[in-house]
């Protein structure tokens, strides 16, 4: 069993996918409480501002597929929490809004909040 975060830099490592029995897909914590803006941790699909990085889902299970691992040894991991944001501007509380990274720091917990509080 592996367990990996299915970005290019770690896809590239070379793995001989015969002698696992199953890869568990970290697919979370694409995005969060670090950058600057408000965004979705863990993007299921790819979408236009994150298409060079291919910061989703899918396409890291893609490219373990595309590198030769057979589909039933993937395993998606499944983010069940969230992260709240302090925003710079009360009134922008869409995605890409500015947010204060400082300050979002400061919450408990970092801001991360645990499935039953999303």
């Amino acid at each position: 069993m592996i367990n990996i975060y299915p970005d290019k830099r770690s896809f590239f490592q070379k793995y001989d996918f015969r002698i696992v029995d199953r890869i568990h897909l970290m697919t979370y914590d694409f995005h969060g409480r670090w950058e600057d803006f408000v965004d979705v941790h863990s993007p299921l699909f790819p979408r236009a501002k994150d298409a060079a990085a291919q910061l989703n889902t899918q396409d890291g299970a893609l490219n373990f597929n595309n590198g030769g691992c057979p589909r039933f040894k993937l395993i998606v991991g499944v983010p069940y929490y969230g992260y709240k944001y302090i925003l710079q501007n009360a009134g922008q509380s869409q995605i890409g809004a500015p947010s204060n990274k400082a300050a979002t720091a400061l919450l408990p917990d970092g801001g991360a909040l645990r499935y039953p509080q999303v």
